[in-house]
């Protein structure tokens, strides 16, 4: 209905705020991007805003199980930028980044000429496959599915070779998987 109906909801109304992209959660913070500002913090209780993130933006944020932020750390530039609140800060940064899937100790980042997958504990590359061009990433099941022009590819999680494409018509710029199929 849209309308608060118990104590626990509330309305926090900001000002000077550009809200942009769907907001993730620590489980007590909520983490929002803004576009071409840094992604701001709110107390999930209370609504009360708490800073925001370092750089200046992006549209969207990504909490891992580990309660790591990845989130473009420039607007202007493709860049990822993996955040600790630990003793290491700044835990990975992903140049050229422009899509992320995380999956336990595996980061698999996409540029716009390249895919690769990297071991976050030691922050070393496992795989890297050059001259690979697509616009999406989402990861069902052991396979990453990568959206192109024209193309849908299905990719090993163990070593980053295709498995599996079909032709599509046009450019694929958004990715679901449900019931062992791809939409």
């Amino acid at each position: 209905t849209g309308r608060l109906t118990n104590d626990q909801c509330y309305v926090n109304e900001v000002e000077n705020r550009t809200f942009e992209g769907a907001m993730a959660s620590t489980g007590t913070t909520l983490i929002q991007p803004q576009g071409r500002i840094a992604p701001a913090f709110f107390e999930k209780e209370t609504g009360e805003a708490h800073g925001s993130l370092p750089g200046t933006g992006g549209c969207f944020v990504l909490v891992t199980k580990d309660e790591h932020i990845i989130h473009p750390h420039n607007s202007r530039s493709k860049s990822l930028h993996e955040l600790s609140k630990d003793e290491e800060p700044d835990f990975m940064t992903f140049d050229g980044g422009k899509e992320i899937v995380v999956r336990g100790d595996t980061s698999f980042v996409l540029t716009d000429n390249s895919l690769s997958a990297y071991e976050r504990s030691s922050k070393k590359l496992i795989w890297l496959r050059r001259n690979f061009s697509a616009h999406r990433i989402i990861l069902a099941g052991d396979f990453l599915f990568a959206g192109s022009t024209d193309k849908v590819f299905g990719i090993s999680t163990n070593n980053g070779l295709p498995v599996w494409e079909s032709d599509v018509a046009g450019t694929v710029y958004a990715l679901a998987a449900a019931q062992q199929s791809i939409y």
